[in-house]
């Protein structure tokens, strides 16, 4: 059994802040950036870290490189424990931050490149031979003479992509590596990634808000929000599982009724074009188009996948634990009672987001979060062995997690989301101009 490259086990870092109190004072407080984060990486793996803004990705990537030193848990990467043996571990691996320069600024590019060379101790020949490769992969030449300050962001990047790998890293780190590019720049770095893994065996960790990167580059993604990890997997089996519902647009010989096929839904028609909504898990693609071609006189047939913006949103906002949930799984890797408040939160969130166009339905929506954040609150409160007494009725093993609702926050928790949703459930004014796209019955 191989050992994994990257090796992370109940990673956390916490930050120390002071807020301002009061005219003359000031109040420290803790902020958690990440917490209890537990994954590996194996070697020649690409590997997309994605979550929203502020969710703890620079800050792992900075303990995983050795820039930060963790509060607690275990990391090594290359064997090695990064803030222990920093030097060492610089020489196994490249980082590139989008927003970061590692070249010097008034020199030449190419010069930049001889400085590093120097510093990563790199032999003449190997450097010869690298950086030729890297000139021809991303056409470094027209510029290899000019300044880094007059160099054009992608011009820059492409410098930085080469700086990170001149010294033939194990591992390269990247955070937001596209950010400001545009297209075309990114599809050469999009490239110049794939085949430096595919022929080098360059193992790749990617944060990025562009999911297009991700999508290109990555076959396994980790999904992390306000610094734990929701999902680990790989990314098409987070299409499958949350975003099975493709659709087939079908252009007709000719206008016609919505057709009538098993397994297919028509969603809207435009004249000959017709847009068929099916589930993948329970017909293939192939056979739909058979269905729709032995009924109908066919121009042309065109397969929407799932967007991976849509299916990461809907993971990070709290409607993936729903169907955690529904499946028995330990979701989001919290207590449950945590589960719950940010699942009633999602789910009020998502309705006020796509706007229902009845208030009664809000309201009938909130009352069954409000109730069931009002049981296990309670049950988790006064009765600590509540939860055992659910499982033993379902006879199963911690049967959502509700024996572990013995933690008072949790608890406060659920009640505060049970109090939201039964004051929104009533109707209250605030409430209502706290969801104004949700219409007042």
């Amino acid at each position: 059994m191989t050992v994994p490259l990257i090796e992370v086990e109940g990673l956390r870092k916490d930050f120390a802040v002071t807020r301002k109190k009061g005219a003359f004072r000031r109040e420290r407080a803790i902020v958690r950036a990440v917490d209890g984060l537990t994954f590996n990486v194996e070697r020649g793996e690409i590997l997309g870290y994605i979550g929203p803004n502020g969710a703890g990705k620079s800050t792992t990537v900075k303990m995983l490189t050795g820039i930060l030193v963790p509060s607690a848990g275990r990391i090594r990467v290359a064997g090695l424990v990064p803030t222990d043996r920093r030097t060492e571990l610089a020489r196994r691996i490249g980082v590139l931050f989008g927003q970061r320069v590692q070249l010097w600024w008034d020199l030449p590019l190419i010069e930049s490149f001889e400085l590093l060379r120097h510093m990563y101790r790199v032999g003449a020949d190997r450097y010869r031979e690298n950086l030729a490769s890297f000139r021809e992969l991303l056409e470094l030449d027209p510029f290899l003479d000019t300044p880094v300050r007059q160099l054009s962001l992608g011009q820059r990047v492409r410098g930085e992509l080469t700086a990170a790998m001149l010294h033939d890293p194990e591992i390269l780190f990247l955070d937001e590596p596209t950010i400001g590019l545009d297209i075309v720049a990114k599809q050469r770095v999009r490239e110049f990634l794939l085949r430096a893994n595919r022929e080098h065996g360059v193992t790749v960790l990617l944060t990025t808000h562009d999911l297009a990167d991700i999508e290109r580059l990555a076959r396994r993604i980790l999904i992390i929000d306000h610094g734990r990890l929701i999902y680990d997997g790989e990314l098409e089996a987070l299409k499958r599982r949350f975003g099975p519902r493709r659709v087939l647009v079908v252009d007709l010989a000719e206008p016609a009724p919505p057709l009538r096929v098993d397994g297919g839904e028509v969603l809207r028609t435009d004249g000959p074009r017709q847009w068929i909504a099916f589930d993948g898990d329970r017909i293939t693609a192939a056979a739909l188009i058979a269905a729709v071609t032995a009924i109908a006189a066919v121009r042309d047939l065109t397969l929407e996948e799932p967007e991976i913006e849509s299916v990461v949103r809907l993971v990070i906002v709290g409607l993936v634990g729903v169907i955690g949930i529904l499946n028995n799984v330990d979701f989001f890797s919290l207590d449950t009672g945590e589960n719950v408040a940010h699942i009633g939160l999602g789910i009020i969130g998502l309705a006020a987001g796509f706007g229902l166009k009845d208030a009664r339905m809000h309201r009938g929506l909130t009352a069954v979060v409000g109730i069931t954040a009002l049981i296990f609150g309670l049950l988790g409160w006064f009765l600590p062995s509540g939860g055992a007494l659910i499982n033993g009725a379902f006879a199963k093993p911690n049967f959502l997690g509700l024996a572990n609702l013995e933690s008072p926050a949790d608890n406060l928790l659920h009640l505060f989301v049970a109090a939201w949703a039964i004051w929104a459930m009533m109707g209250d004014s605030r409430v209502a101009a706290m969801v104004p796209a949700t219409k007042r019955a």
